[in-house]
């Protein structure tokens, strides 16, 4: 206190104590009477509204060593005032968006507002401007762009809601406009459609309705055109009809073709022409029957295909009674079977198919083909069929040596030699025969290697399985067979590894002995041991490693600390010795120190029976003989 170290330093001066201990009491009061100056500014700052004030009065306390918890009323303060004026700054900035309708000065501000905290009613008045200045910019965008198209549908909703959405009147104005040019312009293209529609139905009544309707809504003028073009052609066309019709109800044909060319080129309707086609059509074919009848009855008699056929074709369009045309296909079919068989029977004699000959032959013969024929034939035949048979049993001895399968490659061999196939080809057999019975040896040898567990004997016999060409399934099970004996091999050494770095307790060797046996997929357990080993290690070495740190540093609790984990950790002995001694060490100094502090409080204090107590204390805590002394004289003087 200010009052205790003014009563003491005049005491002091006036016992003559030593002017190093008065220049002490001096300077403390000095530098308490700062820290009471500091402590009034602050407290004056801390209630008023001035924020540099306040400021600069928080800096001065922290220098001078204000009370905290002085210091820390005066920076609540602070940051309360600094608080309010961000809210202040952020409302009026808010305030100007609102004003503005801004769409990003509103975004901008609210974001500001709502980090300072501004009262919810102010939030909410800026939200709802900025909803609706969004709205209105939407529904502005959407009427110029329905105002800029040509949908009358679009255009009508855009209007509607830039109405609600209060758009600017020219906008509106101009979406009005264009509204109605489109309005007119829908009217124009209905009226022109509905004559054009008319033009393609080609109705009188209907066409001279929908030119007045055009010519009412200003459609072009080549539009109306068409449509009087097509009026006069529809007029044209009926005239045509009324005459064709006429022309059908008589004989002429003459009359009636022209009145059907009239017709056509008028555009008639098709069913009417028709009706017209088929009457003169009627007409003809009753000429042209009696013609083709005469043409038919001259084939028969000649039995001459081609006469049979060009007659046939002549009468059955002019539509001959049915008994002649029988009588005359009847004729015609006989002469071509007989030609056909014969064609086919020449035809499969020079071919080399036998079963396309035997058929040709019962044809030929059913048709009374010639006997030279049928006699070259049979000899044809004969000669195929001894060929058939061997190229059969040559073909069986290759299928069987592409089957490659014993039984069968004996049999076929034996029964190609009968049959006289060539020695080549025999001779692919045997090789083959011989091939497949090595084949079945190295296949027999790699099923027994299998079996058993000789990595070496079943690495032999897949190496052999492999050039003769055995089954890649037996091949694959022999593989795997041999992967799983290697996989165990590997498992083994992997886990006598690991074991062997368990016991080591080595973190290098345990890295890369766990590697090695997740890799084998040694089982669980060993390896749970050794990560759990491993674990451990790091531990260990992590807590020595630490207890070391704190054995060179001067930190009583970090070595209490370091000593507690180490001794958890099962560090070697000599490093918590050496770090028990360093911490009772640090304990005698930290007791030193204290006696030592407390003894300078005490002098400054000037009490009798503390500087009693702290003398005695300073003792047993063996402080400088020195800083006792000064305490004694201190004690004296009191």
């Amino acid at each position: 206190a200010i009052s205790g170290l003014e009563t003491a330093i005049a005491r002091a001066e006036k016992a003559k104590v030593s002017d190093e201990v008065i220049g002490k009491g001096r300077a403390a009061l000095a530098e308490a009477m700062a820290k009471k100056e500091a402590t009034d500014i602050l407290a004056k700052a801390t209630e008023g509204q001035d924020m540099d004030a306040l400021s600069a009065a928080l800096e001065a306390a922290k220098e001078k060593g204000v009370d905290p918890k002085v210091v820390e009323k005066g920076e609540k303060r602070l940051a309360i005032l600094k608080e309010e004026a961000a809210r202040k700054e952020a409302q009026d900035q808010l305030q100007k968006a609102v004003e503005a309708e801004d769409i990003a000065m509103l975004e901008a501000a609210l974001a500001q507002a709502e980090t300072a905290k501004v009262e919810k009613k102010v939030l909410d008045k800026g939200r709802k401007t900025l909803e609706e200045v969004k709205k209105r910019k939407d529904a502005a965008d959407v009427l110029s762009a329905s105002t800029n198209g040509s949908s009358i549908e679009a255009l009508e909703a855009a209007m509607k809601r830039a109405t609600t959405c209060k758009v600017s009147k020219a906008m509106l104005d101009a979406g009005e406009a264009k509204l109605a040019a489109l309005r007119e312009e829908a009217a124009r293209q209905e009226a022109e459609a509905a004559l054009l529609k008319a033009i393609e139905t080609a109705s009188i009544s209907g066409l001279e309705t929908a030119i007045a309707k055009a010519e009412a809504a200003k459609v072009s003028e080549e539009v109306i055109g068409k449509g009087k073009a097509a009026l006069a052609e529809a007029r044209a066309k009926k005239e045509a009809t009324d005459s064709l019709v006429k022309a059908t109800a008589g004989k002429d044909i003459d009359a009636l073709a022209a009145a059907i060319e009239a017709a056509k080129e008028k555009g008639v309707d098709k069913d009417v022409v028709e009706k017209a086609e088929k009457r003169l059509a009627s007409l003809k074919e009753e000429a042209a029957r009696k013609e083709a009848q005469d043409q038919l009855q001259k084939g028969i008699e000649a039995e001459d295909i081609a006469m049979l056929e060009a007659a046939l074709m002549q009468a059955e369009t002019a539509k001959v009674e049915k008994k002649a045309l029988d009588t005359a296909r009847k004729t015609l079919e006989e002469a071509k079977n007989r030609k056909d068989a014969a064609d086919a029977l020449s035809a499969s004699t020079d071919g080399s198919s036998i079963e396309a000959l035997e058929a040709a032959l019962k044809r030929a013969t059913a048709c009374k083909v010639s006997k030279a024929l049928l006699d070259a034939g049979e000899a044809k035949l004969a000669a195929l069929r001894e060929e058939a048979a061997r190229q059969e049993a040559e073909a069986k001895l290759l299928t069987a040596i592409d089957a490659a399968l014993i039984s069968g490659l004996e049999t076929s061999i034996a029964q190609a030699e009968a049959a006289k196939v060539s020695e080549e080809v025999i001779g692919k057999g045997k090789a083959a025969l011989a091939e497949a019975r090595a084949k079945k040896e190295a296949t027999d040898a790699l099923a027994k290697a299998t079996e058993g567990s000789d990595m070496r004997t079943l690495a032999t016999a897949l190496e052999a399985a492999k050039e003769k060409g055995v089954e890649p399934k037996v091949v694959e099970k022999g593989e795997k067979c041999l992967a799983t004996l290697k996989e165990e091999a590997a498992r083994k050494a992997a886990e006598d590894e690991l074991q062997k770095a368990v016991e080591a307790e080595d973190i290098a060797m345990l890295e890369a002995a766990l590697v090695q046996a997740e890799a084998a997929k040694v089982e669980k357990k060993v390896l749970d041991k050794g990560r759990k080993t491993l674990e451990e290690a790091k531990k260990r070495k992590d807590a020595a490693a630490a207890l070391s740190a704190s054995t060179n540093g001067n930190s009583i609790e970090a070595l209490e600390a370091a000593l507690k984990r180490a001794a958890t950790c099962k560090v070697s002995k000599a490093l918590l010795d050496a770090g028990e001694a360093k911490l009772a060490a640090l304990r005698e100094e930290a007791a030193r120190q204290e006696a030592e502090a407390t003894l300078q409080k005490a002098i400054e204090a000037a009490a009798i029976s503390g500087l009693e107590t702290a003398i005695e204390k300073a003792q047993r805590a063996k402080v400088s003989e020195e800083v006792i002394g000064q305490g004694k004289a201190a004690l004296a003087e009191a």
